[in-house]
């Protein structure tokens, strides 16, 4: 028998009717990159009987599921990730296509689940389902000359091998780094990214087992505040890049994300917009080529502005609730 390989590997995802019960249908699948984490996290202990040297039997306790999955960026199909990763989103008519906004919540999508599908080109055509799962992180990162990678994190209840579903997959155009823009509030002007992390952490319970129900994991909450930092390395090219951390003003980094025409004159686009302060900025000077400037940025809630926000405009209608 061949063995799987790698690079036949793909994943989905798709909403739980109750949290925690495999999703059957519904699958919304995507193209992965290399990278992936996910897997079963069983906890183990030995027996504490003596009666000689040697550890007499190894026993398994409590389990949970989780990991990372490393999608290139596209316009279409993430939809459901990111209404899980931020907790709310609304949607409107944009023209001929669809803007949807999705802002933070407290909670995280209270009594829903995602169960992630990963199919790994197993032999037997089975895959692994990841049930019970929250989006505990989501990354963007963003390269010279790559497609902007999107990695949500999970933390779910268990792993089941089951059957692999049919793919389909999402065709609109990737989201590219020479499509972006950024600006900061603070100065006018674009600033120069070369590369770029933007982290949106959902710290939650890892920790919470029905004991009297055989160990298994209870519906995960929130047990942190959420925190979004980006870090940014670019150039530096004016003296307001720095003061603006120095002043310790509170303003806004906006991405924008232009992609091509969806319809005549109604483009796909992606804007992210940040609120909070610069933690740290600084000019580096090396021996040749331009200065770099390398800063971090934590966001913060102020008033009805939110620390985060995502806005996407593509062709698809509705996301499922």
């Amino acid at each position: 028998m061949l063995p799987g390989l790698g690079a036949n590997a793909w994943a989905g995802w798709a909403l739980e009717s109750t949290w925690g019960t495999q999703a059957t249908t519904g699958f919304q699948w995507y193209e992965i990159a290399a990278g992936e984490t996910l897997g079963l996290k069983q906890n183990t202990f030995q027996s504490p009987a003596l009666n000689g040297a040697s550890v007499k039997d190894i026993l398994f306790g409590t389990k949970a599921a989780g990991g990372g999955l490393p999608c290139p960026g596209q316009f279409e199909g993430l939809e459901l990730i990111l209404k899980h990763a931020f907790g709310g989103v609304s949607t409107a008519a944009s023209g001929t296509g669809y803007k949807h906004t999705f802002t933070p919540t407290d909670a995280l999508m209270a009594g829903k689940g995602l169960t992630v599908e990963l199919n790994r080109d197993a032999p037997s055509g089975d895959s692994f389902f990841l049930v019970g799962c929250k989006v505990t992180k989501l990354a963007f990162a963003i390269e010279k000359d790559a497609v902007l990678m999107i990695t949500p994190e999970f933390h779910g209840k268990d792993v089941v091998i089951d059957s692999e579903g049919t793919p389909s997959f999402p065709t609109a155009p990737y989201i590219l780094q020479s499509q972006l823009v950024v600006t900061d509030s603070g100065f006018s002007g674009t600033v120069d990214v070369l590369r770029a992390t933007i982290e949106i952490n959902n710290p939650v319970t890892e920790d919470r087992f029905d004991l009297a129900s055989g160990g298994t994991l209870k519906e995960q909450q929130r047990s942190a505040k959420r925190t979004v930092m980006i870090s940014i390395d670019g150039e530096f090219g004016e003296e307001a890049q720095y003061t603006d951390w120095t002043s310790e003003t509170e303003g806004q980094l906006i991405w924008t994300w232009t992609g091509p025409e969806y319809a005549t004159g109604e483009d796909y686009s992606l804007v992210l917009t940040a609120n909070g302060k610069w933690t740290g900025r600084a000019p580096q000077v090396a021996d040749e080529g331009p200065v770099r400037l390398a800063g971090t940025f934590q966001c913060v809630e102020s008033g009805s502005t939110p620390d985060v926000k995502l806005e996407l405009i593509n062709e698809v209608s509705s996301i499922p609730s």
